[in-house]
C-alpha cells in the first residue's frame, strides 16, 4: 500500500489537494475521485488530476501540504 499525495485542479481553476491510501496508481485516481464526488455538493468538474507524491504506507508516514 501507497499514500498518494493528487493535486486536482478544477474546470473553475480552483486546486486542492487529496491523500489517499491505494495499491496501485490507478486506484489512487478512482480513490480522489471518489473523495471529490463526496467532498462538494454537487460534486466540481476535474479539469485534471496528477500524483505529485507517492510514500510506502508505514506509522509516521505523512505528507507537508504547503498553502
Amino acid at each position: 500500500m501507497f499514500l498518494y499525495r493528487v493535486e486536482v485542479t478544477y474546470t473553475d481553476r480552483s486546486r486542492a489537494e487529496v491523500i489517499v491510501l491505494q495499491e496501485s496508481e490507478e486506484k489512487a485516481f478512482k480513490s480522489a475521485g471518489g473523495q471529490i464526488e463526496h467532498h462538494y455538493l454537487p460534486p466540481k468538474k476535474v479539469q485534471e488530476m496528477v500524483i505529485v507524491e507517492k510514500k510506502p504506507a508505514a506509522a509516521g508516514r505523512g505528507f507537508v501540504i504547503d498553502l
